[in-house]
């Protein structure tokens, strides 16, 4: 286990679903300070809020677990189906990004993010 002085701060984007609550409980077991975010609270107009609560001063460790997408047939599947598929599982994951790397700029964080994704 590393040790570290100040503890490291994780956000974990869809940490209800998947790997993420092993993911979460690892970071936590590693002596990271971890703030889990559910698929439903993951909106990109309420991430970059999300990121500056949970973490002030920056974020360590942005995590971008891949979320539970529909797995419904494309011919039963409607347009608002598929556009939700996509900014759940894309457009989240590239806001979440940018606003943990503008919050690292502006508090001279260094980030690692990790980006987990499927495909079914």
């Amino acid at each position: 286990m590393v040790t570290f002085t100040v503890m490291p701060t994780t956000v974990i984007l869809n940490a209800d679903s998947g790997a993420g609550p092993a993911i979460a409980e690892r970071f936590r077991v590693d002596g990271h300070s971890v703030t889990t975010v559910s698929q439903a609270d993951n909106a990109r107009a309420s991430l970059a809020q999300i990121l500056r609560t949970a973490a002030p001063n920056g974020v360590d460790v942005l995590v971008n677990n891949a979320p539970i997408l529909p797995t419904s047939l494309v011919s039963e599947s409607s347009v608002d189906e598929f556009a939700t598929s996509i900014d759940i599982g894309v457009n989240a994951v590239f806001s979440a990004c940018r606003e943990a790397a503008i919050l690292a700029l502006d508090t001279g964080t260094r980030l690692s993010v990790v980006n987990i994704v499927s495909v079914l």
